[in-house]
């Protein structure tokens, strides 16, 4: 008896070697469990997301003689949905339950909101009224959250307006999912509005709605409107996370407003967070409207020395500001370390040096022009000036033409073009 009481112990507070624990437990100790301690284990492991465990005791538990009730068996389905498992498993331990009650629908609904199959959730919310069991906020709050997850909008706010017809308060759950499923297809206006809903039924919005309301705006390129979303946030005394922040940053980069953005950034930097991949993202693409490429560039390198490594958006973003800043040079630099790095470019970002380097290119081409009209204005002072070959083909050309050699003409000319292409092509002058 020691010996067992020894083993849950260990079993149930999650100490080193729980395992092996729990292992000997099944195997020496089986007959001496009782129903509580199964359930108290199908419990406890199933709060630290160790479903296969939980299901390991709950196939023990027949095993030892033991006939499942239905606090098992809601258990064990609770299990699956924290630890997220397959459907498949709570299915099939809720199609062995004779009469299941509304508990086990719900477990059943959140198994299924977990491995996100909204269909299955759906059927099983419908089942539950066919049954004749009135679907709970736990219930609804499964479907939704698949729903969102699945980015079924429509859904979502049907399931909300059936949900206030069972006359159920929705709580911060119900609300967060439906404004994240309103972020996900850019529904700004309902994502708000549903905001104000929340202060006529005293619900306190959290972090993840004031984040999914900043976002849809983000995506609707409503910048102002995000920035009074996060002062109605900040008014609320909800602290913003880096999701938070981040939002922010996209929507003013998105907009163009670049000044916003760079504050906010500020702001942000200040307060001690420290930025992800999407912040940095928008902050890069800031840079670029203002032609900061300095900036940008340490922006970049500043991820590699806080370990965040950094994604082809990040570099697409430093790349495109080179090229709004005519900096040729350092986005092929950048280009070829970007091997160095083991990243491999996308057509995006080659499509992005060579429109940078054709425009160098153009460059180099108009400064040639210039010279060559210094040529024709001072005759033989070019020599003097720059020895290139390619002007030194132009006066002999120019020449030609004085003296009537139409055969040295058109042959200097003919010379002059092909090397005027293939110094273009590789960037030679």
């Amino acid at each position: 008896m020691v010996r067992k009481e020894a083993l849950l112990s260990l079993v149930r507070h999650g100490a080193r070697g729980s395992q092996e624990a729990l292992k000997k437990l099944l195997q020496e100790h089986p007959n001496e469990l009782l129903e509580r301690d199964f359930l108290g284990l199908i419990r406890c492991l199933g709060r630290r997301s160790a479903w296969q465990s939980s299901i390991q005791v709950f196939d023990s538990m027949t095993r030892a003689g033991h006939e499942p009730k239905e606090l098992h068996y809601t258990a064990a389905m609770r299990s699956c949905a924290q630890g997220g498992a397959a459907a498949a498993t709570a299915l099939r331990l809720f199609g062995e339950l004779p009469a299941p009650t509304a508990p086990a629908f719900t477990a059943a609904i959140a198994s299924c909101g977990v491995a996100r199959e909204w269909e299955l959730a759906i059927d099983m919310l419908h089942a539950m009224a066919r049954a004749q069991h009135q679907p709970d906020l736990l219930a609804f709050n499964a479907v939704l959250t698949v729903c969102r997850r699945a980015q079924k909008s429509k859904l979502a706010l049907k399931l909300m307006e059936a949900l206030r017809q069972q006359q159920l308060q929705p709580d911060v759950m119900t609300y967060s999912a439906c404004v994240s499923a309103c972020e996900e297809v850019a529904r700004w206006m309902r994502a708000v509005t549903f905001l104000t809903e929340m202060r006529r039924d005293s619900v306190a919005p959290n972090v993840v709605t004031f984040s999914s309301a900043i976002s849809a705006c983000a995506k609707a390129r409503l910048w102002d409107r995000a920035l009074s979303v996060m002062a109605e946030m900040r008014e609320s005394q909800v602290e913003p996370n880096m999701v938070t922040h981040s939002a922010v940053l996209s929507a003013c980069e998105k907009a163009g407003q670049w000044q916003w953005a760079l504050k906010h950034w500020l702001e942000m930097r200040n307060a001690g967070l420290r930025p992800n991949r999407m912040s940095y993202c928008a902050v890069m693409g800031s840079m670029g409207q203002c032609l900061y490429w300095q900036q940008a560039l340490e922006s970049l390198e500043e991820m590699w020395q806080a370990v965040v490594t950094p994604d082809l958006r990040n570099y697409t973003m430093t790349l495109s500001a080179l090229e709004k800043s005519k900096q040729w040079q350092w986005a092929v630099e950048l280009l070829s370390n970007m091997s160095i790095r083991k990243l491999k470019p996308d057509l995006i970002c080659r499509s992005i040096v060579k429109r940078a380097r054709f425009a160098g290119s153009l460059g180099r081409k108009s400064r040639r022009k210039h010279l060559i009209s210094r040529a024709g204005q001072k005759g033989t002072s070019l020599v003097s000036d720059s020895l290139e070959p390619l002007n030194i083909l132009l006066l002999i050309g120019y020449y030609s033409w004085f003296f009537s050699t139409y055969l040295i003409c058109w042959v200097s000319i003919s010379i002059l073009v092909i090397f005027n292409y293939i110094c273009i092509y590789y960037n030679i002058i």
